[in-house]
């Protein structure tokens, strides 16, 4: 709502604060959006190619449409720096996904 501005008034960042609230959730659209704003130059969105990647991979992952479509583009636009910081995150997450899926009494 905030991204487009349907209903309130339109603000960039507030949409990627909401969207990324639902991807750490494991959302696979809202991991997919998430990385649209941070990864192609959004108005009002710090450009992160590093935390796009791993939102887009880890929607791509879950066969989500918005990221499949745009994940290989995407990758080729990063250096092989960027490349494996972005594959670090996102196992970052998956670990602590999983940790808080099975924890330890």
């Amino acid at each position: 709502m905030a991204e487009l501005g349907l209903g309130v008034e339109k603000d960039n960042p507030k949409a990627l604060e909401w969207y990324r609230r639902g991807a750490e959730q494991g959302n696979a659209l809202a991991q997919a959006n998430a990385a649209r704003l941070l990864g192609f130059n959004t108005p009002g969105v710090k450009l992160d190619k590093i935390e796009a990647y791993k939102w887009m991979s880890l929607s791509a992952e879950r066969n989500e449409p918005a990221a499949t479509n745009a994940f290989a583009m995407f990758q080729k636009t990063l250096t092989p720096e960027e490349l494996a910081e972005g594959r670090r995150q996102a196992d970052d997450y998956k670990l602590r996904k999983a940790g808080a899926a099975n924890p330890k009494n």
